[in-house]
């Protein structure tokens, strides 16, 4: 996302690598792989993605880092005060 507009279909890297359903199904990428070729001593090694450049600011991840601010600071004030944005 750029400007605050999402990215269009086709353009590359459109993934939310903290989405709930992204992190399921690449996990079952990687289950599968490990069985095909986990026991193969060539395979030392495979990744789902080589890019993981892209920051996320899906509403997955916005809602994410919400709660562990939340769960860190407790409160705006607690939060404002280390920040320094208390204005």
């Amino acid at each position: 996302m750029e400007n605050g507009r999402k990215d269009g279909h086709g353009n590359r890297q459109q993934f939310d690598w903290s989405d709930p359903k992204y992190r399921e199904l690449s996990r079952r990428v990687a289950e599968k792989m490990a069985e095909a070729f986990g026991h193969d001593a060539n395979v030392i090694g495979w990744q789902i993605d080589n890019e993981y450049a892209n920051e996320s600011y899906g509403a997955t991840t916005q809602t994410q880092f919400q709660n562990w601010l939340r769960a860190k600071y407790g409160t705006l004030e607690n939060l404002n005060a280390p920040w320094t944005t208390a204005y």
